[in-house]
């Protein structure tokens, strides 16, 4: 198929690469500043011709999906622009959390609409293993779903059809578990750094605590002060972290969290 791709962000930018390389046909790059996505397709390991939105309706080449990898309140917004285009195509959303229903518009107009939605951080520092992605589509037309499946099968071992309602859910638990596993590694190796040392030796202990927590029951391979009540290394913590009271607040969140779940009690805690 020819897929035209609304956007210039990491998601566009890793899609239109891994689409590629499955076969597909990607005939252009579209971006509200022309130079945004010229600047875009200059990245890119294969020539894409770059349009602005004022352009779409003057596109000739033949399209048969348009991508929209546009940041998720803009979706609207690119829905009320593509009306532009005289024939009604396959339109796709990459968000986590926008439901199919965001592109009722044109479906309305006689579009098929359906999601494609990569499951994994995405960023220009680091190529990803395509064949490892969870893939989630969704598509109230069925030949349409049949199509995504058809290519995301070639770029992935991981095709799932997902709701937008439990997809959404995946979301949120993919942002919890590993956006702010992110983040607070950062801050982690801030905080070392003020001690003249690195997150690099933390490396095997994150690595086991990672594959321990993604086993069947990895709640029993908890550990760690909260898991076990140790108030006076929670304390001692605390007391670490006095010049840094945003910090302590994160570490009694979870310490409290960690608490509650495993019925465990610190007594004589603050907060």
């Amino acid at each position: 198929m020819q897929w035209l791709i609304i956007g210039t962000g990491n998601v566009a930018w890793h899609l239109a690469q891994a689409l590629t390389q499955a076969g597909e046909s990607c005939v252009g790059v579209v971006s509200r500043e022309v130079g945004k996505a010229r600047t875009f397709a200059q990245t890119l390991p294969f020539s894409l011709p770059a349009y602005s939105f004022e352009e779409i309706a003057d596109i000739s080449t033949d399209i048969d999906v348009v991508l929209l990898a546009v940041a998720d309140d803009a979706i609207a917004v690119v829905c009320e622009q593509l009306t532009a285009l005289p024939t009604p195509l396959i339109a796709l959303h990459t968000s986590g959390t926008r439901p199919l229903a965001v592109l009722q518009p044109l479906a309305d107009k006689g579009w098929k609409t359906g999601i494609f939605y990569p499951l994994q951080t995405l960023s220009r520092q680091k190529m990803v293993d395509w064949s490892q992605v969870p893939l989630l589509l969704e598509s109230a037309d069925l030949p349409t779903l049949h199509a995504l499946e058809a290519v995301g099968k070639r770029i992935s071992r991981n095709v799932v059809f997902s709701t937008s309602e439990k997809r959404q859910w995946l979301h949120l638990v993919a942002v919890m578990t590993a956006n702010f596993t992110h983040h607070l590694c950062t801050v982690g190796n801030q905080l070392l750094e003020k001690q003249d040392l690195s997150i690099a030796i933390l490396q095997p202990l994150l690595e086991e605590t990672l594959s321990k927590a993604l086993l069947p029951n990895g709640a029993n391979t908890q550990t760690g002060p909260a898991r076990r009540g140790d108030s006076q290394t929670i304390e001692r913590h605390l007391a670490l972290l006095q010049d840094f009271p945003t910090w302590q607040n994160v570490y009694n969140a979870l310490t409290n969290s960690l608490l509650e779940m495993y019925d465990k009690t610190a007594s004589g805690r603050q907060g």
